[in-house]
C-alpha cells in the first residue's frame, strides 16, 4: 500500500508554539501567556482546526492550559532558570542577563504572572522560556513556509495586543 504524505502547511503544536515565542520582542515570556496566546489564536477561523490537535482545559479564572503546548514549551524553548552563565534576579530591578545577551525588562511581572498560574494547573512551578537560536531559526522558517498571509496578519494582530497591554 501507498503512504499518503500529509500535505507540509499543517500546522503542529510544535509550530504554533515557536510562533508565539517569536511574538515576544523582550526575548522571553512566561508560560502561562504563551498558553493564553495559542488559545486566543485557535478561536480564530483560520487556526480553529488546530482544536482538535492542541486541546485546552480551564485553569482558573481565564486561565487555559493544553498539555500540547506544555509540551511544545518544554522541547523548543529554553527555561531561564537553567540558563548556563545566566543570571537573573526577581528581587533586583535590573534586567536580567541571559547568556545569549537578551535582556528581559519586564521578568517580575512576568514571574508574578507564572506564580498566579501555577497556582491553578498540579505539579507546575513558575517558568519563564525563551527562544534559543535555534529554535528561533525554526519558527521562522515555519513562519514562511507553513503561513498564508491572513494567517501571519492574525498572528501579528494579536501579538500586538498582547505587547501593548
Amino acid at each position: 500500500m501507498f503512504n499518503k504524505k500529509k500535505p507540509k502547511n499543517i500546522l503542529r503544536p510544535d509550530d504554533i508554539v515557536l510562533l508565539a515565542m517569536l511574538n515576544f520582542p523582550q526575548g522571553a515570556v512566561g508560560e502561562s501567556i504563551i498558553h493564553e496566546f495559542v488559545y486566543q489564536l485557535l478561536q480564530i477561523e483560520p487556526y480553529k482546526d488546530l482544536n482538535e490537535r492542541i486541546s485546552f482545559s480551564e485553569a482558573g479564572p481565564n486561565l487555559h492550559f493544553s498539555h500540547e503546548v506544555h509540551r511544545a514549551i518544554v522541547e523548543n524553548c529554553r527555561d531561564v532558570t537553567n540558563v548556563e552563565r545566566g543570571m537573573f534576579s526577581s528581587k533586583d530591578s535590573t534586567p536580567a542577563i541571559f547568556s545569549d545577551n537578551l535582556r528581559f525588562e519586564a521578568y517580575e511581572d512576568i514571574y508574578n504572572k507564572e506564580k498566579e498560574f501555577a497556582k491553578f494547573i498540579p505539579d507546575y512551578s513558575p517558568k519563564i522560556y525563551f527562544l534559543t537560536a535555534i529554535g528561533r531559526s525554526v519558527a521562522i522558517l515555519a513562519l514562511r513556509e507553513k503561513l498564508n498571509r491572513e494567517q501571519k496578519n492574525i498572528i501579528a494582530e494579536i501579538a500586538s495586543e498582547y505587547v501593548s497591554g
